[in-house]
């Protein structure tokens, strides 16, 4: 597979919807006290926080990192509390890296299809 240009980072996508709430996405508050990236949600706002320097080496874990922290989020989202443990988040931010790294034409496939879901519910 031919090397592309590095998309920049997870912080160019402004905020995600994931089921009826929208969650945006900021760099990591270091004034918060934080020991690492998390996700915060209030009946007011919903945010998913990552460390902003993660993104710049293709050999660290980004991908993990966004995962990790949308499956907290989806946690939240759907269950009103976290109800994933932080070991099965860490292992679903892995697996999910891993599945998006080694199967490229699968990802491919997903985006395309999803693109032709969206336009055909348009057309509806």
């Amino acid at each position: 597979m031919a090397i592309t240009k590095n998309p920049g980072s997870v912080f160019n996508v402004k905020e995600i919807k994931i089921g009826p709430l929208t969650w945006s996405i900021k760099p990591l508050d270091k004034t918060k006290n934080h020991d690492s990236q998390g996700t915060t949600s209030s009946v007011y706002f919903h945010e998913i926080e990552v460390e902003s320097i993660d993104w710049q080496d293709p050999k660290g874990e980004h991908i993990d990192t966004v995962m990790h922290e949308l499956f907290h989020a989806i946690s939240s989202t759907y269950f009103n509390e976290s109800n994933l443990t932080e070991k099965q988040v860490h292992i679903l931010g892995h697996a999910f890296e891993n599945l998006i790294l080694d199967n490229p034409k699968f990802m491919k496939w997903l985006f395309e299809y999803s693109n032709w879901q969206r336009s055909a519910k348009r057309r509806k």
